[in-house]
């Protein structure tokens, strides 16, 4: 048997505490591996990377940037038919193609690890027509972005060895290896939490799931369809802070907030209510905790495992995109949305937010958190599916 004993990662971001235990590096490493974890957003995401590059929160100290293909070229190059296996998360699909190229001509192993998702819903011809008149110009790029693409699907055709998909939504049609994978919220419900976690918070709270203000608008914003301007920054932590004060005050909860993995608050937005950082999981789990406030995080695999109601947060001001995201995700669990800025939130709209459709959430598990009950952790079936697949 020929054991794999290299693993690269290929990231286009920076990573984080919260990342280094989601990918399993420290699992990875005391199975015998050697890790490399190569950071291609130089390439990709240029403004991202001259704008995070100096944050403390990160861990950069394992994470070798690389400035151009050549660069990326030169660092795969030293594990040529060494026994390597390759782990990509590259969005940009034209880069995504050229590294899984550069790995296939040096004879390592190339996998896509699709981590999870959400509910997309096409839009109808109404959205679409009432798009192409607000932003016409815009309309005509993204139809030259959306045939690239599609060129690029045709000619390049640079498949996976594996792919590992998390929910039966996402489950390949193409005929390639696919495995089958929980979500990391399952890992840390079902798998990695050896013993009860103790209640941190005293009283009965309800939890909001932080997002930073332009966390996904940043860099992105210029990209998007239609064109976007983002609210400000006092209008969006002013109307949570304002929504917060009166859902206190109509549910009778303390409002606590868990902060976004890259969130690196200097100062809390939150006026009195206290953040608590990396700590999410311990919240959810918490028996304190009665309900959870959210927009469209990937967080809310917790509430659904365990059975716990959420409520869906927006506002007048987020951008097209944002409010898309909410309003997908919040129409699967046949819920409206509670827009913060209309004052419109009341005893009767709270009651009615905190049911829960059981199906629903069965269903929501299956398709986007785990497709069926699993014994191992999504990282324990990577490295077995690798050790079996260089089986000679």
């Amino acid at each position: 048997m020929k054991k794999i004993k290299n693993l690269i990662f290929i990231f286009e971001t920076f990573l984080t505490k919260y990342d280094f235990e989601r990918y399993g590096f420290n699992f990875y490493k005391s199975q015998g591996l050697e890790i490399k974890i190569l950071n291609i957003s130089p390439i990709t995401r240029i403004n991202y990377f001259n704008g995070e590059r100096e944050k403390s929160h990160y861990v950069k100290d394992f994470q070798k940037n690389c400035f151009s293909l050549e660069d990326l070229k030169t660092e795969i190059t030293k594990y040529k038919n060494t026994f390597t296996a390759s782990i990509i998360h590259v969005d940009n699909l034209e880069y995504y193609y050229e590294t899984n190229k550069i790995l296939k001509r040096n004879n390592i192993l190339t996998i896509y690890h699709s981590f999870g998702g959400q509910p997309l819903d096409k839009k109808n011809f109404i959205e679409i027509f009432s798009l192409l008149f607000f932003d016409f110009l815009g309309a005509i790029k993204k139809i030259k972005e959306i045939s690239k693409l599609m060129k690029l699907k045709l000619i390049k055709k640079e498949e996976p060895d594996i792919f590992f998909y998390v929910g039966s939504k996402f489950k390949p049609s193409k005929k390639i290896k696919s495995v089958s994978l929980p979500s990391f919220e399952y890992d840390k419900i079902n798998l990695l939490s050896s013993k009860k976690s103790k209640n941190i918070i005293s009283d009965e709270f309800a939890l909001y799931i932080d997002v930073p203000y332009r966390h996904t608008d940043q860099y992105e914003i210029s990209k998007r369809f239609p064109k976007e301007i983002p609210c400000s920054y006092d209008e969006y932590y002013g109307n949570l802070n304002k929504f917060f004060k009166n859902f206190e005050k109509i549910s009778k909860l303390k409002v606590c907030i868990s902060s976004h993995p890259r969130a690196n608050y200097k100062k809390n937005p939150y006026e009195t209510y206290k953040l608590y950082e990396n700590k999410t999981f311990e919240l959810s789990t918490d028996s304190k905790c009665k309900v959870i406030l959210l927009h469209s995080s990937l967080a809310i695999n917790y509430p659904v495992l365990l059975h716990k109601p959420v409520i869906f947060l927006t506002q007048s001001k987020f951008t097209y995109s944002n409010k898309k995201k909410i309003i997908n995700l919040s129409r699967f669990f046949e819920k409206k949305p509670i827009e913060m800025d209309q004052d419109n939130f009341d005893e009767v709209i709270y009651k009615n937010q905190l049911k829960i459709n059981t199906n629903i959430y069965n269903s929501y598990k299956n398709k986007f958190i785990s497709e069926k009950n699993f014994k191992n952790t999504s990282y324990e079936i990577i490295y077995n599916t690798l050790i079996n697949s260089n089986d000679n």
